[in-house]
């Protein structure tokens, strides 16, 4: 007979409320070992939209972020709780809205295999980089939840397009946009896929659907794409598809000229080297790089801070050199890809106070009229330095992530990659169009944000959830295999006449 503690595990939400409540203790502990988020020079660009609503009474926002995040800052800083402790404590609640969402769609996917839900909401709660990124002054923790929960009501359109379902989908993709200007490209993109899954499972209505409801996507996605090209996009772009510079072609011919030695050492390498000699190409584009520079007349566009053509021209060269060779700009962004995902992930080396709190020390003491901003007075900020100063750099937490981190985000992607295809070619067996859909965002998500993007960890925040949701979905069906319980129906009823 079953006891009972074992029936509560193997339960799906007992089960997931259990894991749960571990990982919020795992949060409550860490917001203990550490009480101050991470902020950097990326943070900064957010915050200075908050000091020029404060003393000008102007709500500007950098040209490469979105709207959401500074107006979520302002408001923490009105409150009369130091604000670097506010911002921790919305990021960590948000975040465990990610679980509940992976166990969700494993709920529905195999709804017999009630075990998962304690170890799926385990390993989603405790990704070390959504735990890193929940205690870090930027806009990527928040938007991971977000795309954790559109997959959710994504799928749930799939089963069934009821209107409040199709509404909730179309919020998440409002608030994407508003947390990050990639969300017009990636959930518009979503949307058309979602749309496509929906006409199939229904084939009935989909001329009524179809056509209409792809034309806001399809105009976000224009609109994306005219931001691209004026913004730090198009730079970034230009940096993965260097190589294919179309160096006799009469468009910025005189830029060509100075790109050439660039270019040729770039098609010098193999496309799986590449990757290596782009970070310092990034510095020479942009100007960061003072020893290695492009040339005078590149120079000049970059030291026009105002308008920046720079990033204009860079994403007009990216541009013709994907419409002269697309097979090879596919090859160029799967080669980014592998770059990174082959790189150490290693966050757990910066979970200790003293290297989380470097950049705050720096800032406050260069600038001090920042720190009402930040911290309830001057007595508050100076008891919180002279704590950091005692505080050792190797601290528990950062010996706890290093144990976790390769559990519940692995760097083993050869392992890891063949776990998450057997799960999610286990589940197109189950239910096709929708597992379609589902790999298709995914591998979309990848694609274009390495194609478009730097290689940087935290831009694969959003599909860390995939990791838990592959390995699981295998497990789902090969307990389903062995199981003598006879399969249960789909959800999608046919469509009535």
């Amino acid at each position: 007979m079953t006891s009972q503690p074992l029936k509560l595990l193997t339960s799906w939400w007992s089960g997931a409320a259990l894991g749960l409540a571990i990982v919020v203790a795992v949060k409550i502990w860490l917001l203990w070992q550490i009480p101050l988020c991470v902020y950097s020079e990326d943070s900064g660009t957010y915050f200075r939209t908050v000091q020029e609503v404060d003393t000008n009474k102007d709500f500007t926002v950098s040209k490469k972020r979105s709207f959401a995040y500074p107006m979520l800052l302002i408001s923490l800083n009105k409150l009369p709780v130091r604000s670097t402790w506010s911002i921790l404590l919305v990021q960590h609640i948000a975040s465990l809205l990610t679980p509940i969402a992976v166990v969700a769609l494993l709920r529905r996917w195999w709804p017999q295999a009630g075990w998962m839900g304690f170890p799926a909401a385990l390993m989603a709660g405790l990704s070390v980089p959504m735990l890193f990124y929940s205690h870090y002054m930027i806009a990527d923790g928040l938007y991971a939840v977000v795309f954790s929960l559109y997959m959710l009501c994504a799928w749930l359109v799939l089963e069934k397009p009821e209107p409040l379902r199709v509404s909730s989908l179309f919020l998440c993709c409002a608030v994407a946009v508003a947390l990050r200007p990639d969300g017009m490209l990636l959930f518009g993109a979503a949307v058309i896929l979602t749309l496509a899954g929906l006409a199939i499972s229904r084939p009935a209505i989909c001329w009524k659907v179809w056509i209409p409801a792809a034309a806001l996507p399809a105009a976000l996605c224009v609109s994306f794409y005219g931001k691209t090209a004026s913004s730090q996009q198009g730079w970034l772009f230009y940096s993965t598809m260097f190589p294919l510079t179309v160096l006799d072609s009469p468009l910025h011919a005189d830029l060509k000229t100075e790109l050439r030695p660039w270019v040729e050492k770039a098609l010098s390498l193999s496309v799986w080297d590449y990757p290596e000699m782009r970070h310092k190409l990034q510095g020479s584009l942009s100007g960061a790089n003072e020893i290695d520079r492009i040339g005078p007349k590149w120079e000049a566009l970059v030291a026009d801070k105002e308008n920046r053509p720079m990033y204009r021209v860079s994403g007009e060269l990216a541009a013709e050199g994907v419409k002269n060779n697309p097979a090879a700009a596919a090859l160029l962004a799967a080669s980014n890809v592998r770059h990174v995902w082959d790189g150490p992930r290693k966050l757990h080396g910066r979970f200790s106070v003293r290297s989380m709190a470097a950049d705050w020390l720096e800032e406050m003491d260069n600038k001090p009229d920042l720190i009402p901003y930040w911290f309830k007075s001057d007595a508050d900020y100076r008891q919180i330095r002279a704590w950091l100063e005692t505080q050792e750099r190797y601290t528990p937490a950062r010996e706890f992530m290093k144990k976790l981190e390769p559990l519940t985000s692995p760097r083993w992607w050869s392992l890891a990659g063949v776990l998450m295809l057997g799960g999610y070619l286990a589940l197109a067996r189950k239910d096709g169009c929708r597992a379609l859909f589902f790999c298709g965002m995914w591998l979309g998500f990848i694609y274009i944000i390495y194609a478009i993007g730097r290689g940087i960890p935290r831009y694969m925040l959003p599909i860390e959830m995939m990791w838990p949701l592959g390995l699981f979905s295998l497990a789902g069906a090969i307990t389903a295999r062995f199981s003598s319980a006879e399969p249960k129906p789909s959800r999608i009823s046919p469509e009535k006449p």
